[in-house]
């Protein structure tokens, strides 16, 4: 029974039926076009509850000064830092929500879900989540494993700001940072690197000249998985970390590939960020 699961484990993992759509609606240039536009929606969005904080505080500095010096604190070196992270996680949720709601419009527009282009559902498992949080600890374990092999490299070590941040901050505003990594993060950057950027690289490596080049699906989709990890491994702007998020890009796309669904490489994403910061508050409380 258990060599039968495993040989099934392996053979959907090894030898995939491809269930990602390869008829993605956009090609570089429209994603590039309307995803310009969705930025900027998504600066507004996120500048919008900065604007109410800040408008509130300046009311507030008005008409009570003093309860205003008990919400921020008396130490400019050590203010509230609830008065720093909701506007923080108000902002992202705004600016994302804006972003988001742009794009599925845009979608809308052509006739199209937004959820059923991208995948952003579990329909190719079956509906079955443990289906896509097996395949997301096999690529855990993976990517565990490619770790270890880089650190036996001669390399630099690995500088990660985002990983500074995390220990400078202690209390619920680490907890806050926590989930932002575990959850947000993964959301964000999984619609954009691996939902859009890739797909839309895919399509494009399939038509005109690029299409002669690469000829086949297999070779468009192996081509779009090092232009999307290359970008996502850039955006975090860390060159010595730089390998191992390849590596990752390489990871998720090709989990989301074989999967058809972007919960696969969200799950995968959300367990490594979240080990991450696991691992940095063991550390700090030891």
């Amino acid at each position: 029974m258990v060599q039968e699961q495993l040989q099934r484990a392996w053979q959907a993992l090894a030898h995939p039926k491809i269930r990602l759509q390869a008829d993605f609606p956009w090609n570089f240039g429209t994603m590039a076009k309307q995803y310009a536009v969705a930025t900027f929606l998504y600066l507004i969005g996120s500048l919008f509850p900065v604007f109410l904080f800040s408008f509130a505080v300046a009311l507030l500095a008005r008409i009570n000064p003093d309860l205003l010096t008990k919400l921020v604190g008396t130490d400019p070196r050590h203010p509230n830092m609830a008065v720093i992270i909701v506007p923080v996680v108000a902002s992202f949720v705004s600016g994302l929500g804006l972003e988001l709601w742009y794009i599925a419009r845009c979608f809308r527009k052509e006739g199209l879900s937004l959820g059923k282009s991208l995948g952003f559902n579990l329909d190719s498992l079956g509906g079955s989540w443990w289906s896509a949080i097996w395949r997301a600890l096999v690529a855990f374990a993976l990517v565990m494993v490619v770790d270890a092999l880089l650190s036996l490299l001669p390399m630099p070590e690995v500088h990660d700001p985002a990983a500074d941040l995390a220990r400078s901050l202690s209390g619920y505003a680490f907890w806050v940072f926590a989930a932002l990594a575990a959850v947000g993060a993964p959301l964000f950057e999984e619609l954009i690197f691996r939902g859009f950027l890739f797909n839309a690289c895919r399509t494009s490596f399939q038509k005109g000249w690029l299409g002669k080049l690469f000829r086949s699906e297999r070779s468009a989709a192996y081509a779009a998985m090092v232009v999307s990890a290359a970008a996502f491994a850039g955006a975090h702007m860390t060159l010595t970390g730089f390998p191992g998020l390849f590596i990752m890009g390489i990871v998720l796309a090709a989990l989301y590939r074989r999967s058809g669904t972007l919960i696969c490489p969200m799950l995968l994403h959300g367990l490594n960020n979240l080990t991450a910061v696991i691992l940095i508050y063991l550390s700090q409380a030891s």
